[in-house]
């Protein structure tokens, strides 16, 4: 799913 990966990218720049 889009979703999921979008999400992960989102927590991966939040913990950036």
């Amino acid at each position: 799913m889009l979703l999921l990966l979008l999400l992960k990218r989102l927590t991966t720049f939040r913990n950036h």
